[in-house]
């Protein structure tokens, strides 16, 4: 056994138990490349109008509409763009191009009128933009799925959904291409 004594501490060389100390490169982080997924909460949700948010209820996880107003209350679910590229992407122009491979709205509905749409401000021409609306299946934990492959120039952007009494959002998932342009 090959060992050498210093200040009275054993050190056994590493050849003899078999372990391999050869220098190489080592990555302090290593990021794949995959695909994103993009978790946002349903308590981001906010009504479009300051009156109309005396109507919601934001609970850790969700948003819910009173049982006292009269109809649906409209509410806007921003999506943070800082979610939307791995953290090594460089992004093309400024970081206005989108383009997802799905969007789901998970809610939960008693009424079977919660509908959804996404929508988007183009950065160029100024125009809020917006896909055709989607209705909810009755019943708890129920999903709204949104497949828009078309690639829009947005900075701001999300999902608007018609919220009845007591009906509620509970999350919104995002799965951006994966190349996220």
């Amino acid at each position: 056994m090959t060992s050498l004594n210093l200040n009275g501490k054993l050190i056994v060389f590493a050849s003899l138990l078999g372990v391999s100390l050869s220098a190489r490169q080592v990555n302090a982080w290593e990021y794949i490349d995959a695909n994103n997924q993009v978790l946002v909460s349903g308590n981001s949700c906010r009504a479009g109008t300051a009156a109309n948010e005396y109507y919601l209820y934001h609970y850790p996880g969700f948003t819910t509409t009173g049982t006292w107003s009269s109809g649906p209350i409209r509410v806007y679910c921003p999506i943070n763009r800082r979610n939307m590229h791995a953290y090594d992407k460089q992004m093309g122009g400024g970081g206005e191009r989108i383009q997802t491979n799905g969007v789901w709205i998970k809610t939960s509905s008693s009424s079977g009128t919660l509908q959804c749409r996404m929508f988007f401000k183009d950065v160029y021409s100024t125009t809020v933009n917006y896909t055709p609306w989607q209705t909810a299946p009755t019943g708890y934990g129920q999903y709204i799925f949104m497949n828009n492959t078309t690639q829009w120039n947005s900075l701001n952007w999300g999902v608007l959904c018609d919220l009845p009494p007591g009906d509620s959002i509970m999350n919104i998932e995002i799965r951006p291409t994966n190349n996220n342009i």
